[in-house]
């Protein structure tokens, strides 16, 4: 297995940049805000979903198996960020639920969208690419391939249960602004700023 002191420097480097602001935390929080805490572990499940879709991509390449082609990189990244602005624009022009004062979505598009989100986001392929090269080692039987995929799946338990406590905080957090009549307005002004971001951070 892994050497004790090489797991505890991985997992605590995992731990810090996990719980470092960003989309998915953003969109956890705003999701469980509008819906409830369930629509919020919905979103830290689509974040598992694309994860364990990096993670073997990432070990794929790291194995030698693959070559990153920057081209169809881009092409997923970009088609990622504008399902994002597509649903913001949605979002934006849907009735709120006057009663509740809450928005009503599908939860195979909550997850959609937090796998739409992940995916176009430009760091998190490079999170998993120069990230877990740090901790493969030679001096394990255990075959590159094999460890590229143990340390992502590290990774991806440690986000999603990080995700899911952030949604079962912030469903006890008050925030009345975000249970009004323009709910859906703030809601999907979100999701076009977190496309924008995501393709100004693809192309800067």
């Amino acid at each position: 297995m892994f050497p004790a002191e090489l797991l505890f420097g991985y997992i605590s480097a995992v731990t810090i940049l996990v719980i470092m602001p960003g989309v998915d935390s953003l969109l956890t929080i705003t999701m469980t805000k509008t819906l409830n805490w369930k629509a919020g572990l919905l979103v830290a499940t689509g974040n598992l979903i694309a994860g364990v879709s990096l993670t073997i991509t990432s070990a794929l390449l790291i194995a030698g198996f693959l070559s990153l082609n920057e081209t169809l990189n881009t092409a997923i990244q970009v088609a990622s960020s504008l399902y994002l602005l597509r649903m913001g624009w949605q979002i934006f022009n849907t009735e709120p639920n006057m009663q509740k004062g809450s928005l009503s979505i599908k939860k195979t598009k909550i997850i959609t969208t937090s796998i739409m989100s992940n995916l176009s986001n430009p760091k998190a392929l490079t999170f998993f690419l120069f990230l877990i090269p740090q901790f493969v080692t030679t001096s394990t039987p255990i075959g590159m391939l094999q460890q590229a995929l143990i340390l992502g799946f590290i990774l991806n338990v440690i986000g999603f249960f990080y995700l899911s406590f952030l949604a079962l905080l912030s469903s006890k957090i008050k925030m009345s602004f975000m249970q009004g009549a323009y709910t859906n307005k703030i809601i999907g002004i979100l999701f076009v700023v977190i496309a924008f971001y995501l393709l100004y951070l693809r192309f800067i």
